[in-house]
């Protein structure tokens, strides 16, 4: 049997091979959409690795915000008793900026993170000048009554981690930033010592804050304004009107700090 092979002519032609390549090229456009969507489809899909070691893989509920959507699925991820056992780590010493503690929780925290699975997790180091108490010579309060010194208060304390506790841990109160020195003169008291405080008892009064000390309750004195004023020395301590109204209004009776809490402040810039 013989068979004819049909000839075209060469327009015929052209066109047989223009079609082929526009299908090879919707094919080739068709794919790569189908393969887009699926793999956009499964990054909804999250693994994570939780604080017992267990691989949690979750899809979360399509929702109309993505924000809405993440929201939902880090409050369902969170544990309160980690939260909790974290805090009670992270709080067990007094951990100063600068210390070696803190170095320590540095590197806590950098392999929590690494357990969580994040794609970096570095700790640079950084040059920072602070502030730090001296510890051989820890800051001192003297009263003084006609020249006799009827009360000194020593800057270092003793605290634990809670009141069942039965590590003790030396603390030493300072004030960050402010000039080392040593003053002596008279104490004003200028309530909350907010510019409003401090105006009014200067209007009101007469009283100069020249070469004074001044003795503050809360953290919100503007030692700034007292010191252009002419005060030589600020005492500030907790109020106990905001933390605790009573002996017993403190921790672990009520949610009020602890007794023998210290409030830091700093005379330094807030920013820069």
């Amino acid at each position: 049997m013989e068979f004819e092979t049909p000839t075209f002519s060469r327009p015929r032609r052209r066109r047989i091979i223009l079609l082929v390549a526009l299908l090879v090229v919707v094919f080739a456009v068709t794919g790569f959409l189908i393969g887009y969507f699926v793999m956009k489809a499964g990054q909804d899909t999250v693994k994570c690795q939780t604080d017992d070691g267990s691989d949690n893989t979750s899809k979360p509920t399509p929702t109309p915000s993505n924000k809405e959507k993440y929201h939902k699925m880090f409050q369902e991820e969170i544990k309160a008793k980690n939260i909790e056992d974290n805090l009670k780590y992270i709080t067990s010493e007094p951990h100063m900026a600068g210390s070696k503690r803190q170095h320590d929780l540095a590197i806590f925290l950098g392999e929590k993170w690494r357990t969580y699975r994040f794609d970096v997790v570095e700790m640079p180091e950084y040059k920072v000048p602070l502030s730090l108490p001296q510890e051989d010579k820890p800051n001192k309060v003297e009263v003084i009554i006609n020249g006799t010194i009827e009360q000194t208060i020593l800057g270092k304390l003793e605290v634990k981690a809670e009141p069942s506790a039965t590590k003790k841990f030396n603390y030493f109160p300072y004030f960050a930033y402010s000039p080392n020195g040593t003053v002596e003169g008279e104490l004003v008291y200028i309530n909350t010592g907010s510019k409003e405080d401090i105006k009014l008892l200067m209007n009101r009064t007469g009283v100069s804050l020249e070469n004074k000390i001044v003795i503050a309750r809360g953290m919100g004195a503007s030692i700034r304004l007292a010191a252009s004023l002419g005060a030589i020395g600020a005492l500030t301590f907790p109020d106990p009107h905001s933390s605790g109204p009573s002996p017993n209004d403190t921790y672990p009776n009520t949610p009020w700090t602890s007794g023998d809490a210290v409030f830091e402040k700093t005379s330094g810039p807030k920013r820069g």
